[in-house]
């Protein structure tokens, strides 16, 4: 019987232990800096009205010739057209190639490519 309450007792103080340490975690969290949201920096309407500036700029031939270009192999030519869009957009956003962009740059100008 003695044994028992002595198990028992060391139970209880486990279990106590592990609340309480829980419960400092959770005190801690409340406490911590809390992440706010990321929000777009365009709104809905901006993105479009800019997107349709883009496509009036463009010749509605040339797009159309382009949509409808049929190539043998379409899984090489997807990978391609994702080449061409993320040099495009790198392009137009050098700040955000970073190192990896100027590697590359480096690597282009050494083998004449």
């Amino acid at each position: 019987m003695q044994q028992f309450i002595l198990d028992f007792t060391k139970m209880l103080r486990k279990g106590a232990l592990l609340i309480a340490l829980v419960s400092l975690f959770n005190l801690v969290s409340w406490f911590s800096l809390p992440t706010q949201p990321s929000y777009a920096v365009m709104g809905k309407n901006e993105a479009l009205t800019e997107i349709e500036k883009d496509q009036s700029l463009q010749d509605p031939k040339q797009v159309y010739e382009k949509a409808i270009e049929i190539d043998e192999k379409p899984k090489i030519a997807a990978q391609k057209q994702y080449k061409e869009n993320v040099k495009d957009y790198y392009k137009e956003h050098p700040e955000e190639s970073g190192i990896l962009g100027e590697a590359k740059e480096i690597v282009e100008k050494v083998t004449g490519k």
